[in-house]
């Protein structure tokens, strides 16, 4: 009887042990991920102050990406750059393009109404 209790105390303390671990490798992966994403939003590679790859190949790899990644965002919008003109232009048009959809809604709108107004008229 004495040995089933040593057991079951032995069994609870690796299960507790386990649970108390588990918590705290999710809290250490919630701050990764927190540092990392705070990391990318700064425009600083990912793993400059946390290191979430073991091996060096995979965080060389990762900051190579991450290197071509900013390159490219920064060639594109030097491409996209557009004069204050040219968004100006596109903001009229753009307007103007409302406008028309605003009247043809008004003008399909109203014909409903005539229309509700007659079958209500004839009967």
């Amino acid at each position: 009887m004495a040995a089933v209790f040593i057991v079951l105390i032995c069994c609870l303390a690796v299960i507790a042990l386990t649970a108390i671990d588990g918590h705290f490798s999710l809290e250490k992966r919630k701050i990764d991920a927190i540092l990392r994403q705070q990391e990318i939003n700064d425009g600083v590679a990912p793993g400059t102050y946390s290191r979430p790859y073991k091996n060096k190949k995979a965080y060389r790899k990762a900051q190579k990406e991450f290197n071509e990644m900013k390159a490219q965002m920064d060639s594109s919008s030097q491409k996209e750059a557009k004069s204050e003109e040219q968004i100006r232009e596109e903001l009229i048009a753009g307007i103007k393009n409302l406008q028309e959809r605003i009247d043809n809604i008004d003008t399909i709108m109203s014909s409903k109404q005539e229309n509700k107004e007659r079958g209500e008229n004839e009967n």
